[in-house]
């Protein structure tokens, strides 16, 4: 690598190169079977997106949309947006939300996603409870003020589905209206995409989850921006529990699978392969097709499978203006 070769002593120092570079350029020399090949690697800037995979699978009556979508992350809600419109021209009839490796993440971009999944159903219903501390929990004027509503029956803090305006989107454009959610996860699934699971099944949309049980995280944290000197600091204190509609919480032990499926059969597939362990599965559950049926052809996808894309040439300009409400406020909800 850069002409040298590549030790037991150089090597953790060549491994952050290609991690953060420095260089305008890598220069590798490999032997790929006996031959000797040049690669030149040049860093490029880019933002990963966090739709890994979308694409339209068609079985007999049956087309299913096929979303892996890897973390909530508010930036993107535009292009989470263009998928859901997209599934909506085609007219599919059921929905697989892939979201085995999703750790969470922002719980506003949580609350539009269950929002489209449920469509009209959603309006006026409540997508969350919130349990802080005693303190803050006795003090219902001081946060009332502070934007929070309160259900005195309850006993908790909440908030609805904002499905008519959700920062100045009508949501109705993009309703799915699924009567049926099929969830794939893993123990790595956790926070905003478990939500997903529990906010829906509070108003009663029935959510079939395959794969591995998830990792079981029903707290999550209000984040804090201040400058300090030459620093900007970000505070982010686990600082609630939520519970859904009918007033239950996310196991901690996590959500348990409807059918458990080994996503590992050998070999590693792509997202959106109908053949896939846990794709397979909830294609045979929505058909009753058994997999990997050569019925099954994947229609056109709308973003690329890669996971990679330039950075915007323009501002987010929806979002900075719902980011800057929520730091308004001093706060954003993080699961």
């Amino acid at each position: 690598m850069n002409g040298e070769r590549i030790t037991d002593k150089n090597l953790e120092e060549y491994y952050l190169e290609l991690l953060s570079p420095t260089k305008s350029q890598i220069t590798l020399l490999a032997l790929n079977d006996g031959e000797e090949i040049n690669p030149i690697l040049k860093p490029t800037e880019i933002t990963p997106t966090p739709i890994l995979k979308n694409s339209v699978i068609e079985q007999g009556e049956h087309k299913v949309g096929y979303l892996a979508y890897n973390t909530f992350d508010a930036a993107f809600d535009d292009e989470l947006l263009e998928v859901l419109a997209d599934f909506k021209s085609q007219g599919i009839t059921d929905l697989v939300l892939d979201l085995r490796y999703n750790t969470g993440g922002h719980v506003m971009t949580c609350q539009m996603l269950s929002g489209c999944i449920a469509g009209s159903r959603c309006r006026g219903k409540v997508f969350e409870y919130y349990r802080f501390n005693d303190t803050r929990m006795a003090d219902v004027a001081g946060m009332k003020k502070e934007g929070h509503q309160y259900d005195p029956s309850a006993g908790y803090f909440y908030e609805n589905f904002m499905f008519d305006d959700y920062y100045g989107v009508n949501l109705a454009n993009y309703a799915l209206s699924l009567p049926h959610l099929y969830v794939l996860t893993t123990g790595s699934t956790a926070s905003s995409a478990e939500w997903v699971i529990y906010a829906l099944r509070g108003i009663d949309l029935p959510v079939t989850v395959i794969g591995e049980k998830t990792s079981g995280k029903n707290v999550g944290m209000e984040v804090t921006k201040f400058d300090k000197g030459d620093y900007t600091y970000e505070l982010a204190p686990v600082s609630f529990q939520g519970y859904n509609a009918k007033q239950e919480t996310i196991p901690e032990k996590g959500i348990p699978v409807d059918v458990e499926v080994d996503e590992w059969n050998n070999r590693l597939g792509d997202f959106g392969d109908p053949t896939e362990p846990l794709l397979a599965k909830a294609l045979e559950m929505i058909t009753g097709i058994p997999a990997a049926s050569p019925e099954a052809t994947v229609t056109r996808a709308a973003a690329p499978s890669l996971g990679l894309q330039p950075l915007p040439a323009a501002p987010h300009k929806r979002l900075q203006g719902a980011h800057r409400k929520l730091q308004g406020a001093l706060m954003t909800k993080e699961y």
